[in-house]
């Protein structure tokens, strides 16, 4: 009898979310890696990206229809788990016999409490996809085998043993970006894992660093270049530039290939490897775009953080990648354990003196995994919980918690504040209509009005005001 397709999922938007999630600039690399790995082993697969292609759950359900799968991966982030198993609820209910696999941070995190909480779903895949899954579509009937795989069995939810990283990234096949609607930004991971110890940081592809050969990603560029006309990459690495030679290595074959008279490219990084030769040459390779995770303005709270890094470290990498001439971006987080108003505005007094030219500021969020999950769970650091739906878990617009001594509206406005006292600082006016995106015009006037009313009273008892120079 001849094998019916894999399909995998990233499910519709079926509820209106921080428009990153709700759609997406390019189609979910998981999901590509994923349907491309299966296609290497000899697996048919059928890749649908709802979020990316926009597709309504019912055109899904008929793609579905299509080609009668039994088996259907589904992938969800915490935020997205509701809107999955009403998705997992809608195939059950159209196809009563498939099976349907959940992946992703969210199952990963939580595994036997996903299965115990969404009865819909018949199995799991924890961490890294692509060996479990392949297992799995071969017709591996009997779970308990496979490594890395939440099951059901005799009305228990049961755990196999933990899967091992795949070491050589390289035998993992290119990105089946042929699957999805063409894009011109593509995402690409040159590494997998992270070996820091952020406490809001929730490590999917565990702590050990693994590196993809510079001639491999680089093929993959090549292809994106040739095949889809591709005018942006996104590297999607935790760190960028954690081994230095390596990262020259690839820089060079990008110099070499002459990328950067056809592409840009983005990139996250640590202030704590500051590196101005390494700058200098990633913006002779095409960089566009570099962003700094610093977390936070206040020296007790970043150190609390577990990051490692210091105020001074940022200050630091920010001026030589200045130099190097690097387009900059900054990333914080307001609502860190025990945050009191003072340290929040410390953080939006350093956010916005800091010279970069965009600035992304979160609220804090208890992701399961995490250290501050458990710290929330104990009742430390000074929190008060407003909600447990996953719905609720977004950095932006959600609402999980607030301070015994700030309530929500509070750390919102101060969210608000930061944007704005970093935008209307350096006059990038374009930039202001990211933030009415993300919290809508009457918010954005309200926080005006209030952040103006503010420095009035201030400027009229005599306060000082702050030093709107940009550092060099």
């Amino acid at each position: 009898m001849e094998k019916k397709p894999v399909v995998l999922i990233n499910s519709p938007s079926l509820a209106a979310k921080e428009k990153h999630y709700e759609r997406p600039r390019y189609p979910r690399l998981s999901l590509a890696y994923l349907a491309g790995y299966l296609r290497s082993q000899g697996i048919d697969c059928l890749a649908l990206d709802a979020k990316y292609e926009g597709t309504a759950l019912q055109e899904l359900i008929q793609q579905v229809d299509r080609v009668q799968p039994e088996i259907v991966g589904l992938t969800a982030m915490t935020p997205e788990i509701n809107e999955t198993v009403e998705t997992a609820e809608a195939l059950k209910k159209a196809f009563p016999g498939v099976r349907l696999v959940i992946g992703g941070p969210h199952v990963t995190a939580l595994p036997e409490e996903t299965l115990g909480e969404f009865p819909v779903f018949d199995c799991g895949v924890i961490g890294e996809g692509e060996l479990a899954m392949a297992q799995l579509a071969r017709g591996g009937d009997d779970v308990q085998t496979i490594p890395g795989i939440v099951y059901r069995r005799s009305g228990s939810v049961c755990v196999t043993d933990s899967a091992q990283p795949v070491l050589d990234l390289d035998a993992i096949t290119h990105p089946a970006w042929d699957l999805f609607s063409p894009s011109k930004v593509y995402p690409i991971i040159a590494t997998r894992g992270c070996p820091f110890n952020c406490n809001f940081c929730m490590r999917v592809s565990g702590k050990k660093v693994r590196w993809r050969s510079p001639g491999h990603i680089v093929a993959e560029i090549e292809n994106l270049i040739d095949s889809y006309s591709v005018e942006r990459i996104v590297f999607h690495d935790e760190t960028f530039g954690l081994d230095k030679q390596w990262a020259h290595r690839l820089l060079d074959l990008m110099i070499a290939k002459k990328f950067p008279e056809k592409i840009t490219w983005e990139a996250t990084t640590r202030v704590d490897i500051a590196d101005f030769d390494l700058y200098c040459k990633m913006k002779e390779a095409g960089c566009a775009w570099l962003a700094f995770g610093i977390e936070s303005g206040n020296p007790e709270i970043l150190k609390n953080t577990r990051k490692g890094i210091t105020l001074e470290q940022a200050e630091h990498a920010v001026r030589l990648a200045r130099k190097a001439k690097l387009s900059l971006g900054s990333l914080f987080i307001i609502g860190h354990p025990n945050e009191t108003r003072q340290t929040i505005e410390d953080t939006i007094a350093f956010a916005a003196r800091l010279p970069t030219e965009t600035v992304s500021c979160g609220l804090m969020v208890p992701y399961p995994g995490t250290e501050v999950a458990g710290i929330v769970k104990r009742g430390e650091g000074n929190y008060r919980v407003l909600s447990h739906d996953w719905r609720d878990f977004n950095k932006q617009v959600g609402n999980v918690l607030e301070f015994q001594g700030i309530p929500r509206k509070d750390l919102e406005f101060y969210q608000l504040k930061l944007y704005l006292s970093f935008y209307l600082r350096y006059f990038r006016w374009r930039k202001i209509k990211a933030i009415v995106e993300i919290i809508g015009v009457k918010a954005l006037f309200a926080g005006a009005f209030l952040i103006i009313r503010q420095a009035l009273v201030k400027f009229w008892k005599g306060g000082s005001t702050v030093n709107t120079q940009p550092q060099q």
